[in-house]
């Protein structure tokens, strides 16, 4: 345990460093007045774009390592969904929202019009191939699912932009999240990766933006818990497939007898049967995760 913590440690030490010439560090301050933002910008339902004679989007998110692509593929086991994968198109669709409403070349979301928010939503579709299929492009039956964990900032966005979605937030005991991000090596865009005060506030502000998104919209907005799933994925799964307007399928709990990549830190796993050994495996490191605890309690991350 010391000697793999060590390991970690460093390279995280290293990772760290690279950032800091790079002028890429992560700010406290920054996240925490975007995530305020983001709440006082969508602290209201607004107009709606149209979304008829398209799939129903499903996003799938959380924080990374949350379970979000174990969520996915047990959907995808149902012949009306196509999985989409972690699909940066709103990321890219939201900053460039921000861009233009900072430039006032669109007002905020509350003085948004319909058409202004459908014209938002076709550049989505462009950028998403399953919606440029022929087959099921303009399906209305079928659901495409989009799990790019980080969209859990822009679920405001999606609310109006559409209005058939379902939106499937990921929780996890946090240390959990922490200590299994902090194991692995994230591209820069994760800058909060490789630090235990940026993890727990990363965390807190994950947990600030889901929480005021299930008060928002608790009809289109389903919190589930990785822990209560895994430890009774049919009730969890016939609960997310009821609340997707899905028919439940037994097949939907085989996923790991499907090979197909996924094309994340979680591939290998979810071609395993779901198994409670992932959860507590923070736990051999207690005493080195002090500082991490402590940031996570700090930070209301923990009770």
């Amino acid at each position: 345990v010391n000697k793999a913590f060590s390991a970690y440690s460093e390279a995280n030490s290293q990772q760290r460093a690279s950032m800091s010439v790079a002028s890429a560090e992560y700010s406290i301050a920054a996240h925490t007045e975007q995530c305020e933002e983001l709440i006082a910008q969508f602290s209201a339902r607004h107009v709606c774009a149209s979304d008829e004679g398209r799939p129903t989007p499903l996003f799938i998110v959380g924080m990374p390592r949350s379970g979000t692509t174990l969520v996915e593929r047990l959907l995808a086991q149902l012949p009306q969904v196509t999985a989409g994968g972690e699909n940066d198109a709103l990321g890219f669709l939201a900053s460039k929202y921000r861009n233009e409403v900072a430039a006032k070349l669109l007002p905020p979301p509350a003085e948004m019009t319909q058409g202004q928010w459908q014209a938002l939503a076709q550049h989505y579709y462009d950028k998403t191939p399953q919606y440029r299929d022929a087959s099921i492009g303009h399906d209305s039956s079928h659901f495409v699912t989009d799990k790019m964990p980080q969209n859990f900032h822009h679920v405001g966005m999606i609310l109006s932009l559409f209005p058939r979605a379902r939106i499937i937030q990921l929780r996890r005991d946090p240390r959990d999240i922490c200590w299994s991000i902090y194991t692995r090596m994230f591209p820069a865009g994760h800058n909060y990766a490789c630090d235990f005060e940026s993890l727990a506030h990363a965390v807190a502000v994950a947990q600030r933006l889901m929480d005021h998104w299930s008060t928002l919209a608790p009809g289109r907005v389903l919190d589930v818990t990785y822990e209560s799933l895994v430890a009774d994925p049919l009730q969890q799964g016939q609960r997310i497939t009821s609340f997707c307007g899905l028919p439940w399928s037994d097949d939907c709990l085989n996923f790991h007898k499907k090979v197909s990549t996924s094309f994340t830190f979680s591939e290998l796993q979810v071609r395993q049967a779901i198994s409670e050994k992932r959860i507590g495996r923070w736990q051999p490191f207690e005493t080195h995760l002090a500082p991490l605890i402590e940031a996570l309690t700090r930070n209301g991350c923990l009770d």
